[in-house]
């Protein structure tokens, strides 16, 4: 895919996102700013970025979502050096992706492998925005850059996130106190995040594949006598009944 075609789909997706947080405010109330600073550093940025997540997991899996959000924070940290809203992001990207799973899990178990993703668009949607304010109105959310909490990825042992703990050791959380950042340093950072999130990657998709190599052996034991046809997915075969 040339870049030209895949900023155009982000652009594209990015102006959606803006009008299902628009919908969804006048739904449920909560703050958003003014003109180009709607979705900015409030709790309609906060929605924007976990809604936006959570249907990135339904829709395309977690390794995934994870990844294009990924790439996306880093690509703006680079122009704007701040990272207590690169923080808050991700924060918030995290804890879409959460909902996505939760939501997932909810639909298998309603309809199984015969699940139709786009005939429950708008069910769906509804889902993903009640459970992302769920959570906004539990304070699991991050609505304010200068809040504490620190986004630090899960371990290998499935850790959750959110100790009080600095992005760096050598950059000070406050943004008013602290100069910006030079271009160099800012590579520097976003070249170690790019690393981490690759060996996060590729870890995560190794046990997600464990874990669908179980899961589908368990449901497909005995060897099929209806009508159907096999896929393949994540290196498992599957007979999918008709």
């Amino acid at each position: 895919m040339s870049n030209i075609i895949k900023k155009g789909m982000q652009e594209i997706f990015s102006y959606w996102m803006k009008q299902v947080t628009e919908e969804y405010q006048k739904k449920y109330d909560f703050d958003m700013g003014e003109n180009n600073k709607k979705t900015w550093n409030n709790e309609s940025d906060a929605f924007r970025h976990a809604y936006m997540q959570a249907f990135l997991t339904i829709y395309g899996g977690d390794d995934i979502a994870k990844k294009l959000g990924d790439e996306h924070e880093q690509n703006v940290l680079l122009k704007r050096h701040n990272l207590n809203e690169t923080d808050m992001d991700l924060w918030n990207n995290n804890q879409g992706r959460e909902i996505g799973q939760e939501i997932t899990n909810e639909l298998f178990k309603q309809y199984g492998y015969k699940i139709d993703y786009f005939e429950l668009y708008t069910t769906i949607k509804n889902m993903i925005s009640k459970k992302v304010m769920e959570r906004m109105k539990a304070g699991k959310l991050i609505t304010d850059p200068n809040d504490k909490r620190r986004y630090i990825p899960k371990s290998k042992n499935g850790t959750t996130t959110g100790q009080a703990a600095p992005i760096s050791s050598s950059i000070n959380s406050n943004p008013v106190s602290q100069p910006k950042l030079q271009t160099q340093s800012a590579k520097t950072n976003i070249q170690n995040f790019s690393d981490i999130i690759r060996q996060k990657y590729k870890s995560q998709q190794a046990e997600n594949n464990k874990k669908f190599s179980r899961i589908f052996k368990s449901h497909n034991t005995s060897t099929p006598t209806g009508n159907g046809h096999w896929v393949s997915i994540n290196g498992a075969h599957i007979f999918i009944e008709d």
